[in-house]
């Protein structure tokens, strides 16, 4: 793990100040408090980079955090959070809600919305924290997911769970290609499983937002298909093409803009990715699902202002400059 931050060696009465600190620093200002406990109070942090993805676990004492609306305006930040209690007890509160969490649960929470998480217990627990656009590209409504109870026992969150546990016993290296990839895979399969969890809704109004999310869902797991499409989206979440247009038009989109978009942002990664830097433009294109270079172009370029080749060359530049600093470095030794 990139960090590890301990009150080991802080003087009891320091501790829980110094422990304040760190969270703002790894996570989102906070307020904090500690809560009754006949121990003194101890806790240690681990955490590392994975690409766009913070992964961290935290053992603690009890104690509560609150992100009030004065500290949202002093100090903005635009992530969402995910926490899985390994061991303890927790209850979050955001926007209105209010849901227990137990041993293997876990649940959402925004970093630019007021909330509050008791911990009462002496706990262990894993945090995924990430830009929020990073999730909603895939899972458009994930924000109105919030403070709702992430269950050990759901089929759709199992996986999750069973990978956040793995990659964080690892001893991946925070700026690999691999850890990179990891992080945007996480962000994949957390973003499916809240679609596919959400999906037993009972009103009309609620069912059909679950449409949506499975609809979002879908199609980042079948984007690379390039055969992929209107109807065999609907088909494939059990809807008429008619009414999946609806959805999307609902939710101020298109299903071919958002299908695009999410090809597009995989290209995105692939071309900076240093791991495949032998793969052509044209090779990363088609493997994302697009049938024409020129076609690919033309949308890469209207998403990000920049043309593929020329974000290629960026990422290439400073790995030849530091080629050609080396090789005058050996000249000079010879």
């Amino acid at each position: 793990m990139r960090i590890t931050e301990t009150t080991a060696g802080v003087q009891d009465h320091e501790r829980f100040d110094y422990w304040h600190e760190v969270i703002c620093r790894t996570y989102v200002h906070i307020d904090a408090e500690t809560l009754p406990s006949d121990r003194t109070f101890r806790a240690k942090l681990a955490a590392s980079d994975l690409g766009r993805v913070t992964l961290s676990r935290v053992w603690a004492e009890p104690h509560c955090v609150r992100r009030s609306v004065d500290l949202i305006e002093r100090q903005p930040h635009d992530t969402l959070m995910v926490s899985l209690m390994l061991r303890g007890a927790g209850i979050l509160a955001q926007q209105d809600r209010e849901v227990a969490l137990g041993t293997g649960d876990a649940s959402l929470y925004d970093g630019s919305q007021p909330f509050s998480l008791a911990l009462p217990d002496r706990f262990d627990m894993i945090v995924l924290q990430f830009d929020r656009e990073a999730l909603v590209q895939r899972c458009p409504m994930a924000e109105e997911l919030t403070a709702s109870r992430l269950p050990a026992e759901a089929p759709a969150f199992a996986p999750v769970f069973s990978v956040l546990r793995s990659l964080q016993r690892s001893q991946i290296r925070d700026e690999s290609a691999l850890s990179k990839q990891f992080g945007a895979s996480l962000l994949d399969i957390l973003a499916v499983a809240l679609a596919e969890h959400f999906g037993t809704a009972t009103t009309k109004e609620i069912q059909r937002k679950q449409k949506f999310l499975h609809a979002c869902g879908y199609i980042n797991a079948c984007t690379d298909d390039a055969s992929l499409s209107p109807s065999q989206i609907a088909s494939a979440i059990g809807v008429s093409l008619r009414y999946l247009h609806v959805l999307f038009h609902e939710n101020g989109n298109s299903v071919s803009n958002y299908m695009f978009s999410r090809r597009i942002a995989k290209c995105y990664t692939d071309l900076v990715d240093p791991s495949k830097m032998h793969l052509s433009i044209t090779d990363i294109a088609h493997s994302r699902g697009f049938k024409t270079i020129a076609h690919f172009s033309r949308r890469f370029s209207e998403a990000y202002g920049r043309s593929p080749s020329a974000i290629r060359r960026g990422i290439r530049q400073p790995e030849l400059d530091l080629r050609k600093q080396n090789g005058e470095v050996n000249r000079l030794l010879e």
